[in-house]
């Protein structure tokens, strides 16, 4: 899972870069007589770079402690099921207390699996949806300037 992970963000890294790439090509082909077009183009250019990089760095922390709380109880559920099972051989301790605390371990374990998954997802969502914004405001722009026939 965790190669999948890598590849996975290598790729997306590389689409990313690329539809900037195009998209910054683009506007000063697209706009190299017209200034004022260019300098509001470049404005959201600006802002989506500025946006993801300080969603990211916002975001950091908190995808960070997710992912340790996700990796500690992990632990903890591992460390209950085995504990239990060293006692319920040894003590013949009651199956279902036993089950239950495992059960219980488990939860907190999914629950924070849960969030950290999601907390994931919504900081990869956050800049594709911007970069779907200024490639929108792009279109926008492009076409207003077809329909006014200038460029």
């Amino acid at each position: 899972q965790a190669v999948n992970l890598v590849w996975v963000s290598i790729f997306d890294i590389v689409q990313i870069i690329t539809r900037l790439v195009v998209l910054t090509g683009l506007m000063f082909y697209n706009n190299s007589a017209d200034h004022v077009n260019a300098a509001t183009l470049a404005s959201i250019f600006l802002v989506l770079i500025l946006g993801t990089l300080m969603s990211g760095r916002l975001r950091r922390s908190n995808v960070l402690d997710l992912g340790k709380r996700k990796r500690d109880w992990h632990m903890v559920w591992t460390n209950v099921a085995l504990t239990q099972l060293a006692d319920r051989r040894q003590n013949g301790e009651d199956a279902d207390v036993l089950a239950q605390d495992l059960g219980d371990a488990a939860l907190v374990f999914r629950k924070r699996s849960f969030h950290f998954f999601f907390m994931r997802l919504v900081s990869a969502i956050a800049p594709a949806e911007m970069t779907f914004l200024a490639q929108a405001a792009v279109a926008f722009v492009t076409g207003r300037q077809v329909i006014a026939g200038t460029s």
